[in-house]
């Protein structure tokens, strides 16, 4: 599985050919948890690396386990989310490689030692002795020493590269691992062990399994490495003997007309369609050439959610008849069979089939198609991080030492618990997520009709207090007329004053009854004239 896009998921790679989502897990991958294959495809041994579909009674009975779990699994994608790998992921993954270079020697002493000890796993630091195995078959750190300090640090002093606290903090972005990359302790020792001196990558994500590809062939005094991909992560340097080979395109068309190497690591488009063509070519190439056996497999992303799901970066590239309905807003979770909101998604950046199971729908239902009519193939499934498939061709020389490597990892119940328990887990994480989305909706919602209620309020407040300006306006005006008439009344009294003081002293001139005579007078002429007229 390549770059993931999350849920917010979110960070995906979108093209063709350049893996698949990060968000999802092994194949119903918890022992006592599988779920039923919804095209009952897969036989009850098929992780154990027995020719598919010829299932041996005796060998799916060992794989039931005491405690009945099947130790199917496998795992895969979203989003969201979910990052791209850090610059200095191919650095680490360096790092790391050089570890795991001490522990494989040529003696196996690492995958013989937990045979012998009923497999119970060891802790060995590079450069030490492996643990001593006490009486009784208990395996100690250091015997003889129970000092809490001494479990951290080796004999010489240095830091057990084994313990939890020592191992670099790098699952923190992105959150959810997922690159093909972080199961080089599987298949690393697979191509050292089948002297592998070619290997072609379908799918380079971000580089980080191409270093681990150039660093493992130039230790071994160079080699061959093609690199098959519309966008490389990154470009090889040729040199020390190592011959790259860059290939911009999608797989199955870049696939055709390239001579056969040792060994593909596939880790592509995840659909059915893509996948059978990658198998069917390579298998054209290899017959065409004389090659006694078929090359070395590695595929990644053989578990759920591909398993049994298509996934389409460009669906228009698959032929409609080949091809699943999709959808591309919804989700996938292990609880459902169909598409649905949530879970699991591809953010815009991929497609989901709206429905698992059934034929020509998934990566693992093209690998065991391919396997159908090829008894000598088997398959081998370990349920870490999507799910890692391995075909291996019983008339290859290395198939033995093959099988020897795998077996710890394949039908392993811890590792399928704890596959399941990652996806749960990040489901359960984007579950969260997508609530706290919803929440933060629902809050931004209820801002926006809280500020259009306070703009609605506020426009009534100028409103009135338009309103109010306009009273105060038509107050002042009274007041002034008020005003104006108060001081006209206060005049009176001197007026009605005057007027009384004028007219006494006329009548005073006038005299007594001359005066009023005379008024009479007047006032009969006034009368007269009145009536004449």
């Amino acid at each position: 599985m390549n770059d993931l896009a999350v849920g917010r998921p979110a960070e995906w790679r979108g093209s063709a050919g350049d893996g698949g989502p990060r968000g999802s897990a092994g194949e119903y991958p918890a022992a006592n948890l599988s779920a039923p294959d919804p095209g009952n495809r897969v036989p009850a041994d098929a992780d154990a690396g027995t020719p598919v579909p010829h299932p041996d009674p005796a060998e799916a009975a060992e794989a039931a386990g005491s405690d009945g779990s099947s130790g199917t699994a496998g795992a895969r994608p979203g989003t969201p989310w979910f990052g791209v790998p850090s610059a200095s992921r191919a650095a680490a993954a360096h790092g790391d490689q050089e570890a795991q270079d001490n522990q494989e020697t040529g003696d196996d002493r690492g995958t013989r030692g937990d045979q012998e000890s009923g497999g119970v796993v060891t802790t060995r630091v590079p450069g030490t002795t492996p643990a001593a195995v006490a009486p009784g078959g208990v395996v100690t750190d250091r015997e003889g020493v129970d000092d809490r300090e001494e479990d951290v640090l080796g004999e010489s002093g240095e830091p057990d590269t084994y313990a939890v606290e020592s191992a670099p903090n790098r699952t923190l972005q992105p959150l959810l691992l997922h690159s093909l990359a972080e199961l080089r302790e599987i298949w690393v020792p697979l191509l050292r062990a089948a002297d592998i001196r070619s290997v072609a990558e379908i799918g380079s994500e971000s580089g980080a399994a191409t270093s681990l590809l150039v660093d493992l062939l130039r230790g071994r005094g160079g080699g061959k490495l093609v690199v098959i991909d519309p966008d490389p992560g990154v470009a090889p340097e040729p040199g020390d003997g190592l011959e790259v080979d860059v290939v911009r395109g999608y797989s199955p068309q870049a696939l055709v007309g390239l001579a056969p190497v040792d060994a593909y690591l596939i880790d592509g488009d995840h659909n059915y369609a893509t996948v059978t063509s990658e198998l069917e070519t390579i298998a054209d190439a290899a017959r065409a050439t004389g090659r006694p056996y078929l090359p070395l497999l590695i595929m990644h992303d053989v578990g759920w959610p591909n398993a049994r799901r298509d996934s389409y970066y460009t669906p228009e590239r698959i032929p409609e008849p080949e091809r699943q309905p999709y959808s591309w807003e919804l989700g996938v979770r292990l609880d459902s069979t169909g598409a649905v909101a949530g879970g699991l998604r591809g953010e815009g950046a991929f497609a989901w089939a709206r429905s698992e199971g059934g034929a020509g729908n998934g990566v693992r239902t093209a690998v065991e198609d391919f396997l159908t009519t090829r008894p000598e193939l088997r398959l081998f499934v370990a349920a870490p991080i999507f799910g890692l498939g391995i075909v291996v061709d019983d008339r290859a020389p290395y198939a033995e030492r093959v099988d020897e490597l795998l077996r710890p990892w394949v039908r392993n119940s811890l590792l399928t618990r704890l596959e399941r328990n990652r996806l749960d887990l990040y489901l359960h994480v984007l579950l969260l997520q997508d609530e706290m989305i919803d929440a933060a909706r629902r809050r931004q919602r209820e801002w926006a009709r809280l500020d259009a209620a306070l703009a609605d309020r506020a426009t009534t407040e100028l409103r009135l207090l338009d309103a109010a300006a306009e009273a105060e306006r038509a107050l002042d005006a009274e007041r002034a007329t008020a005003q104006q008439l108060r001081a006209a009344l206060a005049d009176e009294p001197k007026l009605v004053h005057a007027a009384r003081v004028a007219n006494a002293a006329l009548k005073a001139r006038l005299g007594g009854h001359r005066g009023a005579r005379a008024v009479r007078t007047a006032r009969a002429v006034r009368g007269a004239l009145h009536a004449r007229r």
